[in-house]
C-alpha cells in the first residue's frame, strides 16, 4: 500500500507525474485518477487536524478510514470536511460533482466520455476551472492530450478541459490546507515525517 506525500518534495513528484500522465489517459482512466488523488487529499487534510499519538495510528485512525470505517469513502470524506469548515462550499460542490462522475465511470461497463450528455452537464457545473482558465496561457500543455511517447499532441475536449483544471486546482487548494494544518500539528505534537 502506498504511503500519501508528506514533504513538499513527494507532493511536487506526485504533481509532476500527475500532469504528465493525465494527458495520456482515456476519459475513465482521467476520473478514476483524479478522484483517488482528491480523496487521498481528503484523507490527508482529515489527518492533518487529528490527533497524534503512540498507538493512536492503529487504534483509532486506521479504523476510521478503512472502507467499512465512518470515513472510507469518498463521499464521506468530502461530507466531514465541509461540516468541519475545512472545505469551502464550491471545493464540497465541485469534489462532489467529480465524485458522482467518478461513480459513473467506476460501475458502468459502457464507454466512459465525458462528453456525455449527462456528464458534460455535471462538468458545466463544476466553479474551480474558471480562475485557472485566467492564468494558464491558451497553448499550454494542460489542454493538450499526448501519445505514449509524448510527442504528438492534439487539443483536448472542452469537457476534458474542464474536468483536469478543475482538478488541478482542488488539488492544489487541499495540497495546500494540507500543508498549514500539518504546520499547526507538528507544532502542538512534533514533526510528522
Amino acid at each position: 500500500n502506498k504511503q500519501p506525500p508528506l514533504t513538499d518534495a513527494e507532493f511536487t513528484a506526485r504533481s509532476d507525474t500527475m500532469s504528465k500522465e493525465l494527458g495520456r489517459e482515456s476519459d475513465r482512466g482521467l476520473v478514476l485518477i483524479a478522484a483517488a488523488v482528491l480523496e487521498e487529499n481528503l484523507e490527508m487534510l482529515l489527518r492533518s487536524v487529528m490527533r497524534k499519538g503512540k498507538n493512536l495510528e492503529d487504534d483509532v485512525l486506521k479504523p476510521l478510514f478503512r472502507s467499512d470505517g465512518p470515513l472510507g469513502s469518498f463521499a464521506g470524506k468530502t461530507r466531514i470536511c465541509y461540516a468541519m469548515e475545512l472545505i469551502d462550499e464550491p471545493t464540497f460542490s465541485d469534489l462532489s460533482i467529480i465524485r458522482s462522475i467518478r461513480n459513473e465511470f467506476a460501475h458502468s461497463y459502457s464507454e466512459a466520455s465525458l462528453a456525455s450528455p449527462s456528464v458534460r452537464d455535471r462538468i458545466a457545473n463544476l466553479q474551480y476551472h474558471e480562475l485557472l482558465a485566467r492564468l494558464i496561457p491558451a497553448e499550454s500543455d494542460i489542454y493538450f492530450e499526448f501519445d505514449r511517447e509524448g510527442k504528438n499532441r492534439k487539443r483536448v475536449s472542452e469537457e476534458k478541459r474542464r474536468f483536469i483544471l478543475s482538478f488541478v486546482l482542488l488539488s492544489g487548494t487541499l495540497e495546500g490546507a494540507i500543508r498549514d494544518f500539518r504546520k499547526r500539528q507538528d507544532e502542538r505534537y512534533g514533526p510528522s515525517a
